[in-house]
């Protein structure tokens, strides 16, 4: 069952880089519009990302009870939270990864 949400960025910095992306380069541009499609099909379903385990959150984002990463390509990874208030779901971005830092960040081991 799908659970729309309503998206938001974690904070003004994290809206901002986003929003750069859209005047940079080509490949910036090309990552903004990967974030985009991602955006609308998480306000569709906020859950359309996996999980990722407690124990692997790194502390910097432990503020965070529960945290998604989707993919956004074989190359990049949009982190998020989700949250609940009483009006729904609400998706927060906080962050978008090359798969290297990202699984760095996480310390996955490359075999």
């Amino acid at each position: 069952m799908k659970q729309p949400s309503e998206i938001f960025f974690a904070d003004e910095k994290t809206a901002k880089r986003f929003h750069q992306l859209e005047e940079g380069t080509h490949e910036e541009r090309f990552l903004y519009n990967l974030i985009s499609k991602k955006i609308d099909e998480l306000s569709q379903d906020a859950i359309a990302g996996k999980q990722i385990k407690k124990a692997c959150i790194p502390k910097h984002y432990r503020l965070f009870d529960n945290l998604w990463k989707i993919d956004l390509n074989d190359r990049w990874r949009l982190i998020y939270t989700i949250l609940t208030d009483d009006q729904g779901r609400i998706s927060l971005i906080i962050d978008w990864l090359d798969h290297k830092e990202y699984e760095k960040l996480l310390n996955y081991r490359v075999k």
